[in-house]
């Protein structure tokens, strides 16, 4: 039987949001909240990739890349990976920080790994089931300073996911205040 733990890649730096977007505010909860309570359900364990112990308080585990220079969520992946073994799963399911529509069947979708979502524009290589075999892959790639997660994902000959279409879209990274504005409008919220 595949057990698989979840990772929450929240390790960015929000640049575009201009403050730290897993605490911004949808529907009267923090967008990592809405994560949250979709992903764990679906998974065994569940970690969150953030450079920043503050990430604690929400009551997993925080893993923080291994190199210093925060390359980006390969790194992430990495970190999560050696962690997924220590806890004795044998699949990693990723997803990022500000996408609160999340499926709820992500995992049951994707595993076993390696696997990767498609929405209907095309892949969303942060959403993927990783084995946790692949470490030395990501290692290696990692060294090798290629950070690209959608080439390692080819690399690892990983199988594409199609995931139907859904409203609000299951895939919306909100990464900027005038998308969180626009999902608000949306979804008849407000501004929060």
């Amino acid at each position: 039987m595949t057990r698989v733990a979840g990772l929450i890649l929240a390790g960015g730096r929000s640049s575009r949001m201009g403050r730290d977007k897993s605490f911004v505010p949808l529907l009267g909860r923090r967008l990592i909240d809405h994560v949250l309570e979709r992903l764990s359900p679906q998974v065994s364990a569940l970690a969150i990739s953030a450079n920043d112990q503050t990430y604690g308080e929400l009551g997993f585990p925080v893993l923080e890349d291994a190199q210093a220079d925060r390359p980006g969520p390969l790194a992430g992946i990495a970190a999560g990976l050696v962690w997924a073994r220590s806890v004795g799963a044998d699949h990693l399911v990723t997803t990022p920080c500000d996408t609160p529509f999340l499926p709820v069947d992500l995992v049951s979708r994707l595993s076993p790994g390696p696997s990767v979502a498609e929405s209907p524009g095309g892949l969303e290589p942060l959403f993927a089931c990783w084995p946790v075999s692949a470490i030395e892959v990501l290692d290696a790639a990692l060294e090798r300073g290629d950070l690209a997660v959608y080439r390692l994902l080819q690399v690892l000959g990983a199988r594409i996911v199609p995931c139907p279409a859904s409203d609000p879209p299951w895939w919306l990274n909100l990464n900027a205040e005038a998308e969180l504005q626009a999902a608000q409008a949306r979804l008849g919220a407000g501004d929060g």
